[in-house]
């Protein structure tokens, strides 16, 4: 009689899931550097586009999802928070960049 053979899936434990993290668009790259600061698994995947600079074509790359990123962690209370803060001062830096600096009256 034949052997039967039966195989077990591998009892690995689950991963994290993965989300999409919704940013200002032009900030996924500050953002994305901001929480992989903190410690966080990021993905932000880029595409290139092509666009025109002094009169000359060049491939740049772009996000392919423009003003989203994608977090993969187990989102409990504490790495919301900490997510949140990481995208509000990415957020705050970019507007401080686009501020306008005033002179000092005179």
């Amino acid at each position: 009689m034949p052997k039967t053979v039966v195989s077990m899936p591998d009892q690995q434990p689950a991963r994290e899931k993965w989300h999409a993290l919704w940013t200002r668009s032009n900030c996924e790259q500050l953002v994305h550097d901001a929480l992989q600061a903190k410690g966080f698994e990021v993905f932000l995947p880029k595409v290139g586009v092509w666009s025109r600079h002094a009169g000359r074509r060049q491939l740049a790359p772009a996000p392919m999802f423009p003003g989203y990123l994608f977090l993969r962690r187990a989102m409990d209370k504490a790495s919301y928070i900490k997510a949140n803060a990481a995208l509000k001062d990415a957020n705050d830096k970019e507007d401080a960049a686009k501020t306008p600096k005033r002179k000092a009256a005179e």
